[in-house]
């Protein structure tokens, strides 16, 4: 391979890799320079808001009743 078709292939290369750059930049990856990153709970749907709601009140109701036997179990007696 000759000097000057390295050097043309060397070039071509190299605008590839700068055009990547800049569109990178631009928000190729989906964020741009200035943009930050979106802090707390990720939005919702019905479905999957019902579904916690489900699983939520299951969690309560296990909760309160091992709260209660707790509760029974602590709790002075008529006669002591």
């Amino acid at each position: 391979m000759d000097l000057i078709q390295i050097i043309y292939e060397l070039r071509r290369e190299r605008e590839r890799i700068l055009a990547m750059i800049e569109a990178l930049e631009r928000g190729g990856s989906g964020q741009t320079k200035t943009a930050r990153k979106r802090r707390g709970r990720k939005p919702m749907n019905g479905a999957e808001r019902q579904e916690v709601s489900r699983r939520m009140k299951l969690y309560w109701e296990k909760r309160k009743k091992g709260e209660s036997a707790i509760v029974k179990a602590n709790s002075p007696t008529v006669g002591d």
